[in-house]
């Protein structure tokens, strides 16, 4: 029985189809896909020639396909204010380029003494927000210098903050439309030094006119951040120091807010006073402190409710060097053991005693 050959299929045909494939798709890839233009889209303080030139300074950029896979997929250097680039065709020759830009802020802060009696301060900041635009935060201050080292400080200031990513997009609470929060603080104050430095005391008052001010409060069941819409808060402080000798110290201070709508974690009234020592390689402070009025939770619309709480706090901490690197510490809160809560839901340690040791090389 005589066996059938095989007859032996030539292979270089079929190698001489691939390879002529593969070069006429090369040549289309180098002479059809020519970058001859740029769209730019989303970019606000970086013009559009900026960012076409920082991507043609690649002698590579003149092929849009290779433009394609530089930015979309390899770690590409970008502009030092520039978040990402995200690259498409929209033909064969043009390249579409989408922005995104970081948030940026610039400040400036200027001191005029006018008098010898007189000092002016000035100062803005720019934020820069790819969601809300730009925003401009000014304030202003004049100090009038006094005899006896008095002094009188009028401000004016505006504050602004956009909401975190944690509290935009982070776990439960997250609310992704959440505004931006914005407040001006109106502020008088008066204060006098006397007996060689030795006595502080001083006074101010203050008003506050704010809006959507963000806060965790129950929606639905759970727990969720939103806008609280617009406060208005009236207040007071006075504080006083004196120093005994250089040895012992004592402070104290007295805070009064009156709040035509609630704020989450704002007390009516806080009062402190404490002591401290140090002496040699020893040191020690001690302070009480009064809390009555505190908001742990508000009522906005038909959400939430109206929750105050009154606390006293006593902390005692001390310190010895034992060498010029190493330090021994020990520190005691709420020693009184106090139940309180500083948001509703979330009860805060009783007394707590810690200890440690800092060394330092």
């Amino acid at each position: 029985m005589k066996r059938k050959k095989h007859k032996k299929r030539k292979v270089w045909p079929i190698i001489l189809v691939v390879l002529t494939v593969l070069i006429v798709m090369a040549a289309a890839a180098v002479f059809l896909f020519r970058t001859r233009s740029y769209k730019v889209e989303g970019n606000s303080y970086y013009g559009e020639r900026t960012i076409t030139t920082w991507i043609e300074n690649d002698p590579l950029s003149v092929n849009s396909l290779y433009v394609l896979y530089k930015y979309n997929f390899t770690d590409a250097d970008l502009p030092s204010g520039v978040e990402s680039l995200s690259i498409s065709l929209k033909d064969p020759w043009t390249v579409k380029v989408k922005v995104k830009e970081k948030e940026m802020a610039g400040y400036v802060d200027f001191r005029q003494h006018l008098y010898r009696w007189l000092t002016l301060d000035l100062g803005v900041r720019i934020d820069h927000h790819s969601h809300v635009g730009t925003e401009w935060v000014p304030q202003a201050g004049l100090s009038f210098h006094l005899p006896a080292n008095a002094e009188i400080k009028l401000m004016a200031g505006k504050g602004f903050r956009y909401p975190t990513i944690r509290e935009l997009y982070m776990f439960r609470p997250a609310n992704p439309d959440l505004r931006p929060e914005r407040l001006w603080n109106y502020e008088l104050a008066w204060s006098q030094r006397s007996m060689n430095g030795r006595l502080f005391y001083g006074v101010n008052v203050f008003y506050i006119d704010g809006e959507n001010l963000i806060m965790r409060m129950p929606v639905d069941g759970r727990q969720m951040n939103i806008n609280t819409g617009k406060i208005e808060n009236t207040g007071a402080e006075v504080q006083f120091a004196y120093r005994f000798s250089p040895v012992w110290s004592v402070d104290a201070n007295y805070s009064y807010l009156h709040m035509e709508q609630p704020v989450l974690a704002s007390p009516r009234h806080k009062a402190y006073a404490g002591a401290t020592f140090s002496k040699g390689r020893w040191s020690a402070g001690t302070g009480v402190q009064y809390v009555a009025g505190l908001y742990t939770g508000v009522k906005i619309g038909n959400t939430g409710r109206d929750m105050k709480e009154d606390f006293v706090m006593w902390n005692l901490q001390g310190q010895f060097r034992a060498a010029s690197w190493i330090h021994i510490w020990a520190r005691g809160e709420n020693l009184l053991a106090q139940r309180y809560e500083i948001n509703d839901g979330f009860p805060m340690p009783k007394a707590t005693v810690m200890a440690g040791m800092n060394i330092n090389f």
